[in-house]
C-alpha cells in the first residue's frame, strides 16, 4: 500500500489501497501525510491514492525554494502519469485542497470531480490564518523542538487558539515532532506561497463541485470556504460538524460529502 516513485532525483512517497473501486486522489494538509486522509475518508469499496508531498512523511524535501503548491501539484500529476491515471475524482484537506484547486484550475482535463475540505487559501497568498505557522516557525527558530513546544503552549496566542479548536491545537503541537529543519522550510515557505487558483477556470471546465467547512476552526476558517463556493457559483457550503466537538461525527460527514461528489 506504501510505495515510491522517484522525480527529479528525489523519492517521494504514496498510498495507494489498489482495488478496481471508484477512484480517489485525496491529499493531505501542510505538516500532514496520508495518514491524515487514509483517517478522514473512511469509506470502503473506493481505490484511494495519496501522495506525500515533499517534505512531508517520508517523502524527500529536495531544494527549499522548490517547495510551493505548484510543485506539490506537478509532484502529483507525475504520479499520476506513473500511475497511468488519466484522469481521477481529487479531493484535499487545507494545503491539499490548495493543491488539487491548482490542478482544476491549469489542467481541468485531469479532473472528474473537486472536492475542497476545509480549505485554508482562497486566492492570495498569506491569507491571515496562515501567520501561525510563522510563528510556529518562529519558535522552533529560538528555542528548537523541546522548549520551543514548552514555550509555545505557554503563549497567549495557543491559549487562544486552544479555546476555540482542541483540534487545531493538537495538529499545532505535533508540528514540534517532526524533523526542524525541514519543517522550518515547509512552514514559512507554504504559509507564504501563492496558490494559483482560478476560480473561472474552474467553472469554465464544468467540473462538479463541492467545498466542506466548518465551525470552530481557526485555521480554516468557514468563511474561506463560503468565498471559494460563492467564487466557484456554489449554491451553498456543505457545512460538516467541528473536528474538535465529535470526530468520528465529522469525518462521517465528510466521507459522505466526498463519496457523494466521486465521479
Amino acid at each position: 500500500m506504501l510505495k515510491t516513485f522517484t522525480r527529479h532525483n528525489l523519492t517521494l512517497r504514496y498510498y495507494d489501497s489498489g482495488g478496481e473501486g471508484p477512484l480517489l486522489i485525496f491529499q493531505h494538509g501542510l505538516t500532514g501525510d496520508h495518514g491524515q486522509t487514509t483517517s478522514t475518508f473512511v469509506a470502503s469499496g473506493y481505490r484511494l491514492i495519496t501522495l506525500d508531498c515533499r517534505g512531508h512523511g517520508q517523502s524527500d524535501l529536495g531544494e527549499p525554494e522548490d517547495v510551493s503548491i505548484r510543485t506539490f501539484a506537478s509532484d502529483l500529476l507525475a504520479l499520476m502519469d506513473t500511475l497511468n491515471i488519466e484522469k481521477a475524482a481529487m479531493a484535499g484537506i487545507s494545503m491539499g485542497a490548495a493543491i488539487v484547486a491548482y490542478i482544476a484550475s491549469v489542467h481541468p482535463e485531469r479532473v472528474t470531480s473537486l472536492t475542497l475540505v476545509r480549505p485554508a487559501w482562497h486566492d492570495k497568498r498569506s491569507p491571515l490564518n496562515m501567520n501561525i505557522y510563522s510563528v510556529l516557525a518562529d519558535y522552533l527558530t529560538l528555542y528548537g523542538a523541546d522548549e520551543g513546544k514548552k514555550a509555545f503552549e505557554q503563549s497567549a496566542t495557543f491559549q487562544t487558539i486552544l479555546f476555540q479548536s482542541q483540534d487545531n491545537a493538537n495538529s499545532l503541537l505535533n508540528t514540534f515532532a517532526m524533523p526542524v529543519e525541514k519543517t522550518l522550510h515547509l512552514l514559512r515557505r507554504i504559509a507564504c506561497c501563492e496558490p494559483g487558483f482560478d476560480a473561472g477556470a474552474v467553472k469554465a471546465a464544468g467540473i462538479p463541485l463541492k467545498v466542506i467547512g466548518t465551525t470552530r476552526d481557526v485555521i480554516h476558517p468557514l468563511e474561506i470556504a463560503k468565498a471559494i463556493a460563492l467564487d466557484l457559483g456554489l449554491p451553498q457550503v456543505f457545512e460538516v460538524y467541528p473536528k474538535s466537538l465529535n470526530k468520528e461525527k465529522h469525518i462521517a460527514e465528510v466521507t459522505e460529502i466526498v463519496i457523494s461528489n466521486i465521479a
